[in-house]
C-alpha cells in the first residue's frame, strides 16, 4: 500500500501527536486503497499502538512537513495471511442478518472481546467466515509528508 502522508508534529516528546495526510496506495497494483487528501489529518499519538507498526516506526523519524516513500509489509502492518483462520457455523447463527460475500461482521470472542470477520462465503446451511484482517498480507508503500 502506498501512503501519502503529511507529518505535523504537536509536541515532541516520547509521546508525540502525529497528525497525517495520506494515500494509500496497494505496491503491487497501485490501486488506491484510502486517502484522507483535503480532509482532517489522521492523529495518533506514538508508541500507543494507535496505528500500524511498521508505520508508525517511520513517522516517528520525520521532522514535520517531511516527505517519504515507505513500503510496509506486511508482517509490520496487519499480519501474514492465515489461511487456518477460517470457520464454517451453522446459517442459523446469522439470524436475522441479509448475508452478502465480502461483508464485515463484529462478533464477541472467547474472552469477550470485539472480533472482526469477513464472510467468504455462505450457503442455505452453513456461514464461512475469515477471522484475518481485510488487509493482512497487503505490502503498503507510503509517500510521507
Amino acid at each position: 500500500k502506498f501512503i501519502k502522508n503529511k507529518i505535523k508534529q504537536q509536541r515532541k516528546s516520547m509521546s508525540k501527536v502525529i497528525g497525517i495526510e495520506y494515500n494509500l496506495k496497494d505496491a503491487n497494483t497501485g490501486e488506491q486503497l484510502d486517502s484522507n487528501v483535503g480532509g482532517a489529518p489522521l492523529e495518533f499519538v506514538s508508541g500507543k499502538g494507535q496505528i500500524i507498526a511498521g508505520l508508525e516506526s517511520k513517522l516517528v523519524e520525520m521532522a514535520e512537513n517531511e516527505s517519504a516513500d515507505v513500503m510496509v509489509q506486511p508482517v509490520d502492518a496487519y499480519g501474514e495471511y492465515n489461511e487456518e483462520a477460517m470457520q464454517t457455523l451453522p446459517k442459523e447463527q446469522f439470524a436475522g442478518i441479509e448475508l452478502e460475500e465480502g461483508m464485515t461482521l463484529y462478533g464477541q470472542g472467547e474472552q469477550g472481546e470485539t472480533v472482526q470477520v469477513t464472510v467468504k462465503s455462505f450457503t442455505d446451511s452453513d456461514v464461512t467466515i475469515d477471522y484475518n484482517h481485510k488487509k493482512q498480507n497487503i505490502e503498503k508503500k507510503q509517500n510521507k509528508k
